[in-house]
């Protein structure tokens, strides 16, 4: 009988282990995909702010346009 009992604990040992290896597997790629996440977004961003200033630079070429034209 003892022997049924430590074959028990040994699996339950085991599957613990596995349990823990998995969560820790799924917490590692949760982490990854969280920051490819937060890096498309910062790079969503960037561009975003890359345009604003491409129609700030348009705005003021056309009031010089509009200026020069004016004179």
């Amino acid at each position: 009988m003892p022997s049924v009992f430590r074959r028990m604990l040994d699996d339950a040992r085991i599957s613990t282990k596995l349990f823990a290896a998995f969560g820790i597997i799924l917490v590692l790629l949760a982490t990854v995909a969280m920051t490819g996440v937060l890096q498309t977004r910062n790079a969503a961003q960037a561009g975003q702010n890359l345009d604003d200033r491409e129609v700030r630079s348009l705005q003021k070429l056309s009031a010089l346009q509009t200026s020069i034209a004016q004179t």
